[in-house]
This record gives C-alpha cells, structure tokens and sequence, in this order.
C-alpha cells in the first residue's frame, strides 16, 4: 500500500525561502586599499554586506565609490587588504569566476549585440538554452517595465534603452552579488522612481546581496537597507537611512545625507554658545571646547530667536525654502507653510554638535 504525504503550500514556500537564505552571499571588504602612484583611491576601507542586503554607498565624485566595485568584481586589484565572499578570498579569481554581476557606469554594452542578445549573454555563456534565456529575459523586462527596443543594437538605442539592457543583462546573468554603478543615472527621472522600486523587489525576491552606487542621495535613501558614505577613499559612517539622517558622526555626513547649515560657537557652561552670545541649549562637550552646531533646515522656526534677514526664498510646492542672514553673519536654510517678511527671527528646535574640526569647517565640508 503506498503511503502519500500532504506539505501545505505555506510550508512548501517556507523552506523555498530558507534555502534561498542559505544561498545569499555574504561579502566582505577587509583593509581593502588602492593606490595609484601617490594617489589614495581607497584607504584601508573596512565593509561588510550581510547576506540578502542591498546596501548603497554614496559620496561625492573621486571619493572612491567606482574602484571600490572594480576591485571586488576584479577589474584592478587591491594594493593591500582582502575581498571575501562566505569568509572565502576572491582576490586574485578572474572576474568570471567572482559569482558578481556589474552594472557599469559606461554600461559596457557589446556593440555588435542587440539588446536582447546583450540582455541573454551571461546566460548563453552559462550554457542555458536559447529558448529559456529568452523567457527569462522577457520576463524580467516586464516585471521592471522596461520599454527598451530589444531588437536593436546599442548604438540605435537611447542612454536610458541601454541602461535598461544594462540592468537586464546583470540581474539574468544569475550572479548573486549585485555591483550596481550609477544604474539610474541616464533613466528619466519619473521612470528612475519606479525602476529603483522594481530593482530591490527583484533583488530582495531573487535573494541577491547587492551594492550601489549612487551620487544621488535620495536614491539610495529609498533603496538601501543601510548606506555607507565616502570621502577621499575612507568610509565615514554606515547605517540606516535615518540613523545616517538623525544622528551623523561628522559634519560632512550630515552635509552630504540631507541639507543642513552650520554655526561655529563654544561650549560654555554646559551651553552650546554661538556667535554674538546666543545661547542655543545645552552642550555635552568640554568647557571651553570649539563646537559645530548643524540643523536641518525642518527644525528651524520663525517668530522667536535670533533675528535676520531672508536673502532667497524658493517655492517647493507646499514649502518655501529660505536662506536667511543672521544678525550674527551666519547663514542658515530653513523650510516654512507660510510667507516669511524680509525681517525674520529664527530659532533651532533640534541640533547636533560637532567638535571643531582640525582642519577647519570649510576643509571638513568639502568633497575632498
């Protein structure tokens, strides 16, 4: 007598979505360095991407972003350190052997290939039938919603066609690690809003570990699980989106995630006091210790405070932006609902506070 065993559909689906766990990759950047002459493209840069996250990293150009990728797709080779993937070195594989899959910023399309045959080339290579490749493809065309003309070659197509063929040949390739440089960069910007939503579904359905980057602040705020941001081949700080926003660990962290203005001042008594005796509230620095005072430009009000002039106002729909003078001669942006005077008072509802730099404000501001 035969025996038949019934597995719910849930439990079916629960233990799909376990072994597809266990096949996310877990990358691994260790001391990772690259030196170009006397040129530090990257400088001890320490970086994880857990299995099955999408992380971003942004900063400004020349900050590294570009090599790093190359680096662990195998384009150039590291000076020092290590790249690993599940704890296993990858320095020195081919970069077909590394299991990644690039985007590149010049996307990198072969010329004699029309897009769809751009599209399938990581699966022919992988030997996949023909017919199957091609469903593949066309599926992944509709789940993005991506109108590029496939029958074509490269150079018949728009930036934003072959940015689409770009992302199609990536994600088919069948890669598990993601390298994404600049994706979005020749896509309208509507159409980029929608293909950033479609692109971590996919990523996050195929349990792909992904990393991006992007100049582009608010891309990779509404993408990433967590964002790391360089400067001048470091790695600053990484974290959530909002710890990122809230509580940055540097000036130029909280200058390059957000907008935000900046006061120089002393820390007296506890207090955080800025030019022409201000007191802003309170300060956990030492007595006597120079200070950076930052605000987002939502936690300055009207009505009370600090007395200045409005210099620019610009209209964002229901919000005016004002760049307002203080009496004191530092100037800050701050948002309102409503029409603000020529003669303003402003006060900082919330702010954060910075130890002076070393090398002065503007020199810590700056892209490096």
């Amino acid at each position: 007598m035969r025996m038949y065993w019934y597995i719910p559909t849930s439990m079916l689906l629960s233990i799909l979505r376990f072994w597809r766990l266990l096949e996310m990759p877990r990358l691994e950047l260790c001391d990772v360095s690259k030196y170009y002459g006397r040129i530090k493209a990257l400088e001890k840069v320490n970086l994880t991407v857990e299995d099955g996250e999408y992380l971003a990293v942004i900063g400004p150009s020349g900050c590294g972003k570009s090599t790093m990728l190359k680096v662990i797709a195998g384009i150039v080779e590291p000076t020092r350190g290590d790249v690993r993937v599940d704890g296993r070195s990858i320095v020195g594989l081919p970069p077909e052997d590394r299991g990644v899959g690039f985007i590149f910023q010049n996307l990198a399309l072969f010329p004699h290939m029309t897009g769809l045959e751009n599209s399938m080339y990581g699966l022919l290579t992988r030997e996949t039938a023909t017919d199957e490749a091609l469903n593949m493809v066309r599926k992944l065309r509709m789940e993005f919603g991506f109108r590029a003309r496939l029958s074509r070659l490269p150079g018949e197509l728009s930036m934003g066609e072959q940015q689409e063929v770009a992302i199609l040949r990536a994600v088919a390739s069948g890669a598990k690690i993601m390298l994404l440089d600049e994706p979005l960069s020749s896509i309208d910007a509507k159409v980029a809003v929608e293909v950033r939503r479609k692109l971590r579904e996919v990523v996050k359905s195929k349990g792909l570990t992904a990393l991006h980057v992007t100049h582009n602040q608010e891309e990779a705020m509404s993408v990433a699980d967590r964002i790391a941001v360089m400067r001048k081949g470091r790695i600053l700080q990484v974290g959530k989106p909002e710890e990122l926003y809230y509580k940055p660990r540097s000036p130029f962290v909280m200058a390059f995630v957000g907008d935000a203005s900046f006061l120089t001042g002393t820390c007296r008594g506890g207090r955080a006091v800025v030019r022409g005796g201000y007191d802003l509230g309170p300060c956990d620095m030492p007595e006597g210790e120079l200070i950076v005072i930052g605000v987002r430009p939502e936690s300055i009000v009207f009505g009370r405070g600090i007395p200045g002039k409005v210099r620019l106002r610009s209209y964002l729909g229901s919000l005016i932006r004002y760049e307002v003078e203080l009496e004191n001669g530092d100037i800050v942006t701050a948002v309102s609902e409503e029409e603000q005077g020529e003669n303003v008072k402003v006060w900082f509802e919330k702010y954060k506070v910075f130890k002076y730099p070393r090398e002065g404000l503007t020199e810590a501001l700056s892209p490096g």
